[in-house]
């Protein structure tokens, strides 16, 4: 009996082995499209918690929390299913953060919270949005468009600070003007606005930077002249 033992150990390393790497090609397989789409059965069926899915839907609602969560709320119609989407801040910025209307991938795990299911992305690029925005306009151009939604860019924040609402929210006051303009040849400055509860800490940090990036922005007039309601930011690279 004592002889047999080395064997059935080296047995067992074996077949974790096998399960380990089958597990890892299952959850990372989904740019082969072998992981399962999520269904209504699957939600139902508690054999599936923690099981990884692959989730496309329509999103209907986007907020950060206080504490940096990025709150995706989506509808797959084809199943009828509601699904909240939770980006935590150690996932990493989003390359992409979607917006309201916009189609998405999600690739993670099945939860509950609150009764409401979840998927939990394995990772930030695991968010991925499908109908990208158009090409970029400069923000002297979508000045010109008010009540389109439009991709703007690359821009610079001459300016950009926090003030405070009268509800006591924090938005971020902008304002942008076109990036890598020879001087006198960019129109003037745009405002804008993104509010708390749209911010992420990722944008937040682009946006206070010197860098160039662009936004998806709501063109509204406000005070008489035209602003963009920013509704993401997100670095040249990402794009």
């Amino acid at each position: 009996m004592t002889r047999l033992r080395y064997p059935v150990a080296v047995a067992a390393l074996v077949a974790l082995t096998v399960l380990f790497i089958t597990n890892r090609r299952y959850v990372y397989s989904e740019s082969l499209g072998l992981l399962p789409a999520l269904t209504a059965a699957h939600i139902v069926d508690p054999r599936h918690a923690g099981a990884t899915f692959r989730l496309e839907g329509r999103v209907i609602s986007v907020r950060a929390t206080r504490q940096g969560i990025v709150i995706i709320e989506t509808h797959d119609p084809a199943e009828d299913l509601y699904v909240d989407v939770p980006v935590f801040p150690s996932l990493g910025c989003l390359p992409l953060k979607p917006v309201r209307g916009e189609a998405v991938r999600v690739t993670g795990n099945l939860g509950m919270y609150a009764g409401q299911p979840q998927i939990r992305p394995l990772s930030a690029p695991h968010v991925e949005v499908l109908d990208l925005p158009g090409d970029p306009v400069s923000a002297a151009a979508a000045a010109e468009q008010v009540g389109a939604t439009l991709l703007i860019g690359p821009v610079v924040a001459v300016d950009a600070e926090f003030f405070e609402s009268r509800a006591g929210l924090e938005h971020l006051r902008l304002t942008l003007a076109d990036a890598g303009e020879p001087a006198g040849a960019a129109g003037p400055p745009v405002e804008g606005i993104l509010f708390q509860g749209e911010q992420t800490d990722c944008e937040v940090d682009l946006l206070l930077s010197n860098d160039p990036f662009l936004v998806t922005a709501e063109v509204e007039m406000f005070q008489g002249a035209p602003s963009f309601n920013v509704r993401r930011a997100f670095p040249l690279d990402a794009w």
